[in-house]
């Protein structure tokens, strides 16, 4: 019995342990720790593994086998794409199912606290369908924009009949029907913004995706720019000379794949073959990007499935209790039928409950160490949120602070450094501080602040931290505007700016 106590611990922990380093081991803060440097060597067993495998069919040639087994991994891509959304299906679901219509109906609870159960948990599976279909703010590649606005054009060349002349009830059924149409079609646009289906259709305008696409400017540090455009002249951005920079505003580098600028905090997904506005990164157990569109839901989905996995552990346990207050076994003593009692200690009650209650103990231990996995994760994303910070951003902060604190000379990395401050000066959001606290480093022929000296070391270290402290500063409006940010992100679709873009593209 305590073996197998021990074993399931075992089994548990591991889980938990490789689960948190998947999801962590890739992340810019744990790169160069030890969870960092084992997800490098996790990732490489399946490639070490297949290639082996491969091998055999080229006479145990290792780089032949891993070639293939490489080629036949990015060939099946697209067949794997749905493998997480229908595993988490597969594992989850089953689960809920027995703790809603087996395990909570033996509960001696109030009809709200049942209700509420049920919500958490529908409400957790509601908004993970909206994060695994909602549009997560895909950018309109160069090829298809030009086909829509090709279809615009011959749409509006077409020439209709005349109409004839009708009397007062008939015009007057023709504008309720008009009415009761513009209505359908603000829905279907509605629902075309936030539900596209995999992503094969337009989910916004012309003008829209303008407002949207530049909603962050090109700030030319983490995100540098190819060119600069007039804003006042065109919809689109078209490059032209940087000479005035008061009134030209910064283009995007072009996208090989899509062939168009990219907006300010995008990325092209490589697994979605998309560029995306806002990009946090792709999330394989959704099948999307956490992104513009979906970093809302998928927030949410992971604050319901904490609080529903908690109110679940609690629901077991006082079935648990229930069932031992039946049975006269709750208080470390097993009362008899005869008055007489026996003390019980934690191995007694494991055996009592692993044999009479195996399916309400396997749920509460799976219910409790999701609820601690899904809550660090939720507080690891939610730092990023109150700071407007994303993953990609991070990471290319990270590459930017290595990169200056890697320079030949202290003097070049201060000198850089100081660049780097006057231009966050002029486009970062929150003003950097820690850049202007930076001492001028001595010579370097003093002790200690030759190459390779514990004094010039530290020194590299002390602005790395500096950079990436007011780097981080860039998007950074404020908490309440950072969440407003995250969970509206299409509250800057107003009117005034779409009808500026639409006079705009009349014009020129």
């Amino acid at each position: 019995m305590l073996a197998f106590v021990v074993i399931f611990l075992s089994f548990t922990l591991g889980a938990s342990v490789s689960l948190c380093i998947i999801v962590m081991g890739s992340s810019p803060r744990y790169r160069n720790s030890v969870i960092g440097r084992i997800y490098e060597m996790a990732i490489y067993v399946p490639i070490i593994c297949g290639g082996a495998c491969f091998s055999l069919f080229y006479f145990c040639d290792q780089r032949k086998g891993r070639e293939a087994y490489e080629q036949w991994w990015d060939s099946t891509s697209k067949y794997r794409e749905w493998t997480f959304v229908i595993l988490y299906a597969a594992l989850v679901w089953p689960i809920e199912y027995v703790y809603l219509l087996h395990a909570l109906p033996e509960l001696s609870a109030s009809t709200w606290s049942k209700a509420l159960s049920w919500a958490l948990v529908l409400s957790s599976e509601v908004f993970y369908a909206l994060a695994v279909f909602t549009n997560p703010g895909r950018v309109t590649p160069g090829w298809e924009l030009e086909k829509q606005r090709e279809y615009v054009f011959r749409s509006k060349k077409k020439s209709f009949p005349a109409q004839k002349r009708t009397n007062g009830s008939a015009r007057k059924q023709k504008k309720d029907q008009t009415t009761y149409t513009n209505l359908l079609i603000k829905l279907c646009d509605s629902i075309k913004k936030h539900f596209c289906w995999k992503w094969r259709c337009s989910a916004f305008r012309e003008e829209e995706e303008h407002v949207l696409n530049n909603h962050y400017a090109i700030d030319g540090i983490i995100y540098p720019a190819s060119g600069c455009y007039s804003p006042n002249a065109h919809a689109t951005p078209k490059k032209v000379e940087c000479d005035d920079h008061e009134t030209l505003m910064p283009i995007g580098m072009t996208c090989l794949t899509c062939f168009i600028p990219r907006p300010s905090r995008s990325k092209h997904c490589r697994y979605c073959n998309v560029c995306v506005r806002r990009f946090d990164h792709h999330c394989p157990w959704i099948n999307n990007d956490v992104a513009e569109g979906t970093h809302r839901y998928f927030m949410t989905f992971l604050f319901l499935h904490t609080v529903s996995c908690l109110w679940a552990s609690s629901d077991l346990f006082r079935c648990i209790k229930q069932f031992l207050l039946k049975n006269n076994a709750w208080g470390w003593k097993l009362r008899l039928s005869n008055d007489q009692t026996i003390t019980l200690g934690y191995i007694d009650y494991a055996r009592v409950l692993i044999f009479l209650q195996p399916r309400n103990v396997f749920l509460i231990f799976f219910a409790g160490i999701m609820s601690i996995f899904l809550y660090c994760f939720f507080i690891y994303n939610l730092r990023f949120v109150i700071r407007n910070v994303t993953i990609n951003d991070l990471n290319k902060m990270e590459d930017l602070a290595d990169f200056l604190s890697e320079m030949p000379t202290l003097d070049l990395v201060y000198q850089e450094a100081m660049k780097y401050c006057e231009r966050l000066e002029k486009v970062a959001f929150r003003r950097p501080k820690a850049l202007y606290r930076l001492p001028k480093p001595p010579f370097a022929n003093e002790p200690g602040y030759e190459e390779g000296g514990k004094k010039n070391k530290k020194y590299r270290d002390y602005v790395r931290r500096a950079l990436l402290i007011d780097l981080r500063g860039l998007f950074d409006r404020g908490v309440w505007n950072n969440l407003k940010e995250v969970f509206f992100p299409y509250q800057v679709l107003d009117e005034t700016r779409i009808s500026a873009v639409k006079q705009a593209t009349t014009s020129s």
